[in-house]
Parts: structure tokens; C-alpha cells; sequence
């Protein structure tokens, strides 16, 4: 799968199974393949989100799931975040979940006035819930 964005004030985010999920229960689900997501012009405002099975996961329980996908997130504007469950874990629960795989990401603000960061993680790419019981063999990079 590959997301991309020109010109608009937009988030993109991607994920095998969904981009976003908020008070979701997502239980013994795999993805495999690659996901690319990338903002290339716009405003600050343009992050990328790259997951594994979730784009952005909020108040949601992920549980014995795994992945083995290739992942790129890019952001010439903003934040770049990918991990192998989801690249953002806001207040939910990832347990007893695995990744494997390569996991890329690259921030580009060379023209912008504020910092943008990249956040890579082989489950969790930018973690403010729980995860327990998980590992991960990625590569990040």
C-alpha cells in the first residue's frame, strides 16, 4: 500500500487493516506486504502515520496480533511516525502481540520555522497507552 499528499493541510495515515481506530477491540489479527506513507508539500500541520495493522490506534485494545510488513513513513513538514502494531498507541492496550520486519522514517523541515521528529518503534512508533507481553526482531532505521 502506498499513501501520498500534495498541497492539502492534511494527516495521512495507513495501516493494513484500518488507518484509525478509537474504541476498537482488535483481536488475533496478521498483516504481511509493505506500507509507505508520505507528505511531501504543505503546510505544518501534515503528519504521516504508518502502522502495521493500525495507522493511529486511540483507547482501542490490540491483542494477540502480529505483523511482518515493511514499513516507510516520510514527512517533509511535520511529525513521521511508524511502528509495527500501530504508529501511535494513544491511551490503549497492545498485549501479547509480535512484529517482524524493517521499519524506516525521515522528518525533512529544512524549510519550516519548527522541528518535526520522527518516532520508530518495532510495536508502538509514539507510545502513550500500555503494551504488555510483546516483542519485536524489526530493524529501524
Amino acid at each position: 500500500m502506498r499513501f501520498y499528499k500534495d498541497h492539502y493541510d492534511v494527516v495521512i495515515i495507513g495501516g493494513a487493516l484500518a488507518g484509525c481506530c478509537d474504541l476498537a477491540i482488535i483481536n488475533n489479527c496478521w498483516a504481511t506486504g509493505d506500507i509507505t506513507v508520505r507528505t511531501e508539500d504543505g503546510e505544518y500541520k501534515n503528519n504521516s502515520f504508518t502502522g502495521g495493522l493500525i495507522g493511529y490506534s486511540q483507547r482501542s485494545y490490540i491483542l494477540n496480533s502480529w505483523t511482518d510488513v515493511t514499513l516507510d513513513a516520510f514527512c517533509k513538514t511535520a511529525n513521521a511516525e511508524a511502528g509495527g502494531i500501530t504508529a501511535m498507541n494513544a491511551y490503549g492496550m497492545i498485549v501479547n502481540c509480535y512484529t517482524f520486519g524493517d521499519i524506516s522514517g525521515e522528518t525533512d523541515r529544512e524549510n519550516v520555522d519548527d522541528g518535526g521528529v520522527t518516532y520508530l518503534g518495532g510495536i508502538a512508533g509514539c507510545q502513550a497507552g500500555t503494551i504488555a507481553n510483546c516483542y519485536t526482531t524489526r530493524h529501524s532505521f
